[in-house]
Order: structure tokens, then C-alpha cells, then sequence
């Protein structure tokens, strides 16, 4: 119905990963039995159909990403381009809007978006122990926020992907006490702040940050990451951003923490000794270290 060979069918859905297909179910769910109920086309739906469908899910999603998700489902299977109407995206705006600026996100406003994008994307390195291409994988529809924590599921296919291989969960705790240190409170402004300037239904959550605001690539992640490194004081021609998993796994495991643990943090296998051999390194004491990573 949009125009695709038969033949080429095949080859668009490869493009689709099990994961967003399985992303997809309940929002095209949802508005199945809407199309009914208003006995309309769900493929061939007019615009105000498609708004007054998010109106309705508004009121029982969590978050803006989640509703942009639902969003680009839509997206997959109504004729015409909707996530270019302006009343859409103008709607979508107005979706940010709603969602009440808190607190915390007051605390980074001093900051410019290209350095709260750096700060952010160095916090979950650290704290998470990721591979830089797993934190290019995260994405609005599958961030989970509470009162203590926010949880974070990886869906797309990464490095460590495999039969009988758990995919990764982020569990990022929100510390009150040190707010510009809490990697939650400062996903959480950066999803805010980021809201408007996010291209039509993208749900991947690291952008960049010229006007064009695509899909930030591993590359970027690493560029911003070793720029945060030399502004501390690290040597970047010695250290990269890999050396992020090492200090932590490394540090992780000189103040106490069990190899089992950091082996499921890190997404290694328990039989697996690429930390013993590679990552728990001494310490170089003649390198100078800023006081603090962040700046």
C-alpha cells in the first residue's frame, strides 16, 4: 500500500530488528482496536484520527519517548509521512511541554546542550561499564524510571548479543545527595531538555548536537568521551574511551566489589577471564587526574 515491490518486502523488514518489532506490538495493537472501534482505516487513517490517538495514549504512558514510539509505529504502516505533518509535530511539542521541567533539570541549566550531552554520555560509561556501542543503543521507549532507580534495556542486537545470552539491563540509582554526580537525574534532564530538538520519530537516545540533531554514532560517543578526558587531565594519546571500562571494572574491584558482579555488569560471561588478563590493571601514578571527571 506504499508503493513497495512485493519482491523488496523482504529486504525492508531485515531492517527491522526483533527488538523494535517487538516495540512495536502494543503501540499497532492499540491502534488496531481504535481503527475499529472508530471503524477506520488503520492504514489509510487520516490525520486527526492519528492525533486523537495520541491524545487517548497520552493519559497512560510514562514518558515523551514512550509516546514517540508510538508515534513511529504509526509511522510504519499509515500512508503518508505523519511524523512530517505539522500539526504533529507541533503536537509532539506541546507533549513536551506538559511534561513539568523538575527540579534537577533546573540544576544543569547553566549548561549548553553539547555539554550536557558530554557529561551525560561520560556518567553512563562510568557508572555502567559499557562498551560505548551499547550506550549508542539506548533508546526513550525502553527507559523505565521510578522513585529510587532508573532501568534501562537493551533490545538491539550489541557486540555480546547471542543465543542464550542475556541482553544488557542499565539500573541507574538516583542519589540525591550528590545530583550533578547522579547519572539518573541527569538522563532524565538531558531526555527533557533534548525532547524538542529530537528528529521525527527517533527513539534513540544519544543526538547530536549541531542543528541537524541526527542519531549519534559510536563515533561521536567516543569523541565526546575523550574530550571530557583531556579537559580532566588524562592523557588521551595513552587512553581512549575503551579505558573507561577498565578504571571502573579495575576501581570496582580494588574497593571490594566481587569478580562475579562485575562480570554481569560488564556483560562478560562467568567463565570468561578477559578481566583478569586485560581490565584490572594497577593503577599509573604518574599520570596527573583532575579531581573530578566531570567538569
Amino acid at each position: 500500500m506504499k508503493g513497495v515491490p512485493q519482491e523488496s518486502v523482504p529486504v525492508v523488514m531485515v531492517s527491522l530488528s526483533e527488538g523494535t518489532i517487538k516495540q512495536y506490538r502494543k503501540p499497532l495493537g492499540l491502534w488496531w482496536d481504535f481503527c475499529q472501534k472508530k471503524r477506520a482505516n488503520p492504514f489509510q487513517a487520516p490525520v486527526s484520527s492519528v492525533l486523537e490517538f495520541l491524545t487517548v495514549s497520552l493519559s497512560h504512558v510514562k514518558t515523551y519517548g514512550t509516546l514517540n514510539s508510538y508515534r513511529s509505529a504509526l509511522a510504519l504502516i499509515v500512508i503518508g509521512d505523519i511524523g512530517q505533518q505539522p500539526v504533529i509535530k507541533r503536537f509532539f511539542r506541546g507533549v513536551a511541554q506538559l511534561r513539568p521541567q523538575s527540579a534537577n533539570m533546573k540544576k544543569f541549566g547553566t549548561l549548553t546542550q553539547f555539554d550536557l550531552t558530554k557529561k551525560l554520555v561520560m556518567l553512563l560509561a562510568l557508572v555502567t561499564a559499557q562498551r560505548v556501542q551499547t550506550l549508542s543503543k539506548i533508546r526513550l521507549s525502553c527507559i523505565d524510571k521510578t522513585d529510587t532507580e532508573i532501568k534501562v534495556k537493551i533490545i538491539d542486537r550489541i557486540k555480546t548479543s547471542g543465543l542464550g545470552r542475556k541482553q544488557p539491563l542499565l539500573c541507574l540509582p538516583i542519589f540525591e545527595k550528590q545530583p550533578k554526580l547522579c547519572v539518573a537525574t541527569v538522563l532524565d534532564c538531558y531526555i527533557k531538555r533534548s525532547a524538542s530538538l529530537r528528529p521525527n520519530n527517533e527513539d534513540f537516545l544519544p543526538i547530536t548536537c549541531k542543528k541537524s540533531h541526527r542519531v549519534a554514532t559510536t563515533q561521536y560517543i567516543r569523541r565526546w568521551i575523550k574530550e571530557v578526558m583531556a579537559k580532566s587531565g588524562i592523557d588521551t594519546n595513552t587512553f581512549g574511551s575503551h579505558s573507561t571500562r577498565h578504571a571502573v571494572t579495575s576501581a570496582a574491584h580494588r574497593r571490594g566489589v566481587d569478580i562475579e558482579t562485575i562480570q554481569k555488569a560488564a556483560g562478560w560471561t562467568e567463565k570468561s577471564r578477559v578481566f583478569a588478563r586485560f581490565y584490572n590493571r594497577p593503577l599509573i601514578k604518574n599520570i596527573k587526574i583532575s579531581k573530578s571527571i566531570i567538569t
